[in-house]
């Protein structure tokens, strides 16, 4: 809208006939360009300003003219002598407005403004976003008469009475009466409005579920207009039941992965614990089993560093210590044996020469008895 200002400010014949002050010569030159821009970019309004603040001409509505322009894209435009632009709140509706000085051989003779209203900004949004907009303003920035007016003119209900500080000046849902239970209803009312622009950032509100269980998110975003003045807000019902119900499926398979994940690692553990400690203890029971046979060769060899590794090798210098006992009672006991028996081979002679000497002395009793 800005490029096709810049165009229109480049036409010498209209500056020709503003400096002339001819209102009807004007209207006349710039109507018809006004409605191919209307046709073609969707300008709805022109206006011719001077440079003293006041309307000379508007081209959309020739009949009002002379009051005092005291928007803010005007007074950005005329305080820094440079484009002025934004969305500003009109007195039923809003509209994106660009303000340009209008010069002459580099002397300013007033203003020249585009407007767009944009009350298909709404559809717009459901087209491209997708659910449904609702825009609440504060009505101390509209007039009730002028509102009830143009709704009339239009063939709407006027809904001023709706709610108590808000009102609605567009919506995607139209005028229709909504029951209490109807999620719109539930969204687009006058306490989540204030609730947004309190929180003055996006806000979740709530999810709201209609009568065939479908699930619906409500939020909202703070307005605010070219002066940065928090004028009102707008709410947006989309329905999420696709979402919710893929989000569901995800955190079922997620759970279930979970579960087997928590399986594994489970058997993971268990298969660690026989590993590096039933296993072992296992050897070490047999190994103590073996050394009360008797066998005390046997031992137990352990890589691990832990505990059970230490008592392992507990029981291996037990099973030495023992093994070297048993050597030396064994070898204590042989020597005694060796001992023993040589005793018993002197005492094996003597009882023969002692034999041998009684048979000797009987011997010779006998003799002694023959000889008398």
């Amino acid at each position: 809208m800005s490029i096709a200002l810049d165009l229109f400010l480049d036409n010498g014949h209209y500056k020709n006939i503003f400096l002339e002050n001819d209102r009807n010569e004007l209207y006349s030159e710039t109507s018809d360009i006004f409605k191919k821009m209307k046709e073609n970019y969707e300008v709805t309004h022109l206006y011719f300003h001077t440079k003293d603040g006041y309307n000379f001409l508007r081209v959309h509505n020739k009949d009002i003219y002379g009051d005092q322009i005291n928007r803010f894209s005007f007074l950005r435009a005329q305080n820094s002598g440079i484009i002025g632009s934004g969305i500003e709140l009109g007195k039923t509706a809003f509209a994106l407005r660009v303000v340009k000085p209008y010069y002459t051989d580099n002397q300013l003779i007033g203003y020249v403004e585009f407007g767009q209203e944009i009350d298909n900004f709404l559809d717009i949004l459901k087209e491209n976003e997708g659910g449904d907009f609702s825009i609440f303003v504060d009505k101390q920035y509209l007039n009730e008469e002028d509102w009830k007016s143009v709704r009339e003119t239009t063939g709407l209900k006027n809904n001023w009475n709706d709610f108590d500080k808000y009102i609605t000046i567009d919506s995607t849902i139209g005028d229709e009466l909504l029951d209490d239970e109807d999620v719109f209803k539930k969204c687009f009312n006058s306490k989540n409005s204030e609730y947004v622009q309190t929180k003055a950032k996006s806000e979740f509100i709530s999810i709201e579920k209609d009568i065939d269980k479908k699930s619906y998110m409500c939020g909202g975003i703070p307005l605010y207009d070219a002066g940065n003045r928090l004028v009102g807000s707008i709410l947006v019902v989309k329905d999420f039941s696709e979402f919710i119900a893929i989000s569901d499926n995800i955190r079922f398979y997620l759970t279930v992965t979970i579960i087997i994940l928590a399986i594994l690692l489970a058997l993971i553990y268990l298969i660690f614990i026989h590993k590096m400690i039933v296993k072992p203890i296992e050897k070490l029971s047999l190994l103590a089993r073996k050394i009360s046979e008797g066998n005390l060769k046997e031992r137990l060899l352990l890589n691990s560093k832990d505990e059970i590794s230490d008592l392992a090798n507990s029981f291996n210098e037990m099973s030495q210590k023992l093994s070297i006992s048993k050597e030396e009672i064994e070898t204590k006991i042989a020597k005694r044996t060796e001992q023993l028996e040589k005793f018993n081979q002197s005492m094996v002679g003597r009882e023969l020469k002692m034999i041998e000497l009684k048979k000797e002395i009987i011997k010779l009793k006998e003799q002694l008895t023959n000889k008398k």
